[in-house]
C-alpha cells in the first residue's frame, strides 16, 4: 500500500483520498461486473448521498464477437483499463469514438451522460474506475485555480500513459483482496489513476489515432424510413431483407451503411425499438408481461426478459415496478 500513497501524495490527494465514501467493509475491493459499465444493484437507479466516491469492478469478455450496450452511469466518470490487447468499435451517443486495435494499458476516460455502445471483436478485459463526478468536477476546480487555465476532461479520449500502465498492474495486486487494507489500497490507487489522467490532458496524453470507416451512412431520408418501418411493424417478424427494402438498398450495402448511420446493426436497433416501445407499454397500460412481448414482436416471454434485463439492467416486472413508483432521478 506504501507504493500507492505516494503516488497520491504527489498529486496531492491524500487527504481527499481517506475521506471519501467507501463501500460497506465486507464488499471487495474489486467488484465482478456481472453487466457491461453497469453500477452494482440498488445504484443503477441513481446516485445517493452516501454512495461511494470511486468504486473499481472488473469486466471480462472472452466470446470474441459481442455487442454491449450502456446507459451512464448518470454523475459518475468512467476510466476503462484495458487489461489485454482487444480490438472494439465504441460509440458514444450515437458517434463513433473509436474503431480498431486497442493496446494493453491504454485508458479510455469519459463523461457518461448518455448511451455508449461497445462492438467487441476480440476477447476483451478491462477494469472500471468509477469517479463521482462532483469528485472530479472539485479536482479541476482546484487544478485550473493553480494552472489558471480550464482543465475540464473531455467528453471521451483514449490516453497511453506508462505511470498509469504501473498504477493499473498495482491495482491487480489487491484483486483478491478481502480486508480493510485492500479497498483502501484499491481507493487509494484508483484516484492516482483518476488524478494522473487529469493531470496528463492534454499536455502529455497520447490519443489513439482516430477511426476510419469504409462505410458511407445512410442518408437521414432512408435512416427515417428503415426506422419507420420498424416501428409500423414492430409486433412482427422483421427481416434484413425487409428492412432494405424499406431503405431502398440492397441487403448488402444497406446493412453496414445502416451501422455507418446510427452505431448499431439493424438487428440490434431493431432490439432497442423493440425494448422501447415495450417500456411505454409496461409504464401507460395494465398489460400482462406476456402481452407486452407478443406486441412488442417477442415470441416468448422468456427471450423477452432475456432482451429487456441486458438494454435496460432490470426484468420488466422490477422496471415497471421502480419506474412507476419512483421519480426519476435528476440526470445531469
Amino acid at each position: 500500500m506504501s507504493d500507492a500513497v505516494t503516488q497520491i501524495k504527489e498529486i496531492g490527494l491524500a487527504e481527499d483520498a481517506l475521506s471519501l465514501r467507501r463501500w460497506p467493509s465486507d464488499a471487495p475491493p474489486i467488484h465482478s461486473e456481472t453487466e457491461w459499465r453497469t453500477l452494482p444493484g440498488s445504484m443503477r437507479t441513481g446516485v445517493r448521498a452516501d454512495d461511494p466516491s470511486v468504486f473499481v469492478t472488473r469486466w471480462i469478455d472472452m466470446s470474441g464477437d459481442n455487442e454491449l450496450v450502456a446507459w451512464g452511469p448518470y454523475k459518475y466518470y468512467t476510466v476503462a483499463l484495458a487489461l489485454r490487447k482487444t480490438w472494439v468499435t465504441m460509440f458514444m451517443n450515437g458517434t463513433r469514438i473509436h474503431d480498431g486495435l486497442i493496446e494493453k494499458g491504454t485508458a479510455q476516460v469519459s463523461a457518461s451522460t448518455g448511451l455508449t455502445r461497445c462492438v467487441l471483436r476480440a476477447p476483451a478485459d478491462f477494469l472500471h474506475i468509477y469517479v463521482s463526478r462532483a469528485y472530479v468536477t472539485e479536482y479541476q476546480r482546484q487544478l485550473a485555480q493553480e494552472r489558471g487555465a480550464d482543465v475540464s476532461a473531455q467528453h471521451s479520449y483514449f490516453v497511453t500513459d506508462s505511470i498509469v500502465k504501473q498504477l493499473t498492474v498495482g491495482l491487480m495486486h489487491a484483486i483478491d483482496g478481502q480486508t480493510y487494507y485492500d479497498r483502501l489500497y484499491v481507493d487509494g490507487v484508483a484516484l492516482a489513476i483518476v488524478a494522473r489522467l487529469l493531470n496528463a490532458w492534454p499536455s502529455s496524453a497520447e490519443p489513439l489515432p482516430a477511426f476510419s470507416s469504409k462505410a458511407t451512412p445512410l442518408e437521414k431520408h432512408r435512416t427515417e424510413e428503415t426506422i419507420r418501418y420498424m416501428d409500423e411493424n414492430i409486433d412482427q417478424p422483421i427481416s434484413l431483407n425487409e428492412l432494405a427494402t424499406a431503405a431502398g438498398l440492397s441487403p448488402m450495402h444497406f446493412a453496414a451503411r445502416f451501422r455507418a448511420a446510427t452505431g448499431l446493426s439493424p438487428h440490434a436497433f431493431l432490439l432497442h425499438r423493440r425494448i422501447e416501445r415495450a417500456q411505454e407499454l409496461l409504464l401507460t397500460t395494465n398489460m400482462p408481461v406476456v402481452d407486452v412481448a407478443l406486441s412488442v414482436g417477442f415470441r416468448t416471454q422468456a427471450h423477452f426478459t432475456t432482451v429487456f434485463r441486458r438494454l435496460s439492467n432490470e426484468t420488466p416486472h422490477r422496471w415497471r415496478d421502480v419506474h412507476a413508483r419512483t421519480p426519476i432521478v435528476d440526470r445531469e
